[in-house]
């Protein structure tokens, strides 16, 4: 008897000690969430819901984002977490959204990171992340499901992202000393003492060639690590998104046509002098803190969209933030 109730005072030892434990843990969690949802108050007054991002719990994993003012809807590529297929889907105003499969032009899958993608006429871009950006037909990919490659083009660079303004398709590339190196021909000391270490190329456009830009680049922009995603709005200020594990999100603005009438300087490419310039903190607006995880961003109604990886499958802890939504923001810069 006394054996007995000595072990039920000890099992409820326990059980109490495992309790407070759990209690505390859980506490501690609540805390750590709503100290982090006041990290980013900011944000959540700047930023507006705006669409789900379909796909999150079938493993997709969203990476570029582009908007078709033809079709009225926004383009989201990425890749599956469980198999690395490429996945296309088609946000439209009605927040109705399509799913596309890409394939080879032999029928076989298409397994790829797909870290950005932008619309120019019919032609769409899809970054390959192995130096090539991929081109399908838009018209394809809105009227059918499977939708294959038409061409492929060498960019230079690790081309991790992409962005179509005015009369260039903008290509560049992510570093982080981690994991993501880039050609050290890369890795630029700016005028102003910045430490850059990726570059973009912007590919003149030509709708007669057969996919739509030239087969040289016509400049090049040095920029730092960590970027996501690009875009230019009105008013030529371009955006930069930024995240990495541990450094968080960021939208980086500058003054573009400051930075293009400024530092001109010879980079080479293919054997051909290019102009280069430097996007580096004599030309920087503006830095702005955003969700964990930030990937690509696109301009419509001088509003910034963007969209998250944080919310996925893979990660999930997005969702804490509600990073499962595409978001958008006033760019108005004067306010």
């Amino acid at each position: 008897m006394t054996k007995d109730i000595n072990r039920q005072r000890k099992q409820r030892k326990i059980f109490k000690a495992f309790l407070g434990i759990l209690l505390s843990s859980i506490v501690s969690l609540i805390i750590a969430f709503l100290l982090t949802k006041h990290h980013y108050r900011n944000y959540y007054r700047m930023a507006t819901k705006e669409f789900e991002v379909p796909g999150l719990n079938e493993s997709f994993v969203p990476q570029g984002l582009d908007y078709s003012k033809e079709y009225d809807s926004f383009i989201i590529s990425g890749y599956l977490s469980n198999n690395n297929e490429t996945r296309v889907y088609t946000v439209n105003k009605e927040h109705e959204y399509k799913q596309i499969n890409i394939v080879f032009e032999d029928g076989s899958i298409f397994k790829n990171h797909a870290g950005g993608i932008s619309i120019y006429k019919d032609f769409v871009y899809i970054a390959g992340c192995d130096r090539k950006v991929y081109v399908i037909s838009l018209m394809d990919m809105m009227s059918g499901n499977d939708v294959a490659i038409r061409g492929r083009f060498e960019t230079g660079n690790n081309v991790t992202f992409l962005s179509v303004k005015d009369e260039y398709l903008y290509v560049g590339e992510y570093y982080h000393d981690l994991k993501y190196s880039t050609d050290k021909a890369h890795h630029i000391t700016t005028p102003s003492g910045d430490s850059n270490k990726a570059l973009m190329y912007a590919f003149k456009l030509d709708y007669l060639k057969d996919l739509g830009v030239e087969n040289n680049p016509s400049f090049a922009l040095s920029i730092q690590g960590r970027i996501q995603g690009m875009n230019i709005s009105e008013d030529q200020k371009l955006v930069l998104s930024a995240s990495s594990i541990f450094e968080g999100s960021q939208l980086y603005v500058y003054d573009f046509k400051t930075a293009l009438d400024k530092n001109n300087e010879v980079f080479i490419i293919y054997n051909k002098n290019i102009p280069l310039y430097y996007l580096d903190s004599s030309v920087l607006i503006k830095q702005i803190e955003i969700l964990p995880k930030a990937e690509g961003i696109v301009f419509k109604d001088n509003r910034l969209y963007m969209i998250y990886e944080s919310a996925t499958n893979r990660f999930k802890y997005g969702k804490l933030f509600d990073a499962q939504y595409a978001y958008s923001m006033d760019f108005n810069l004067e306010k």
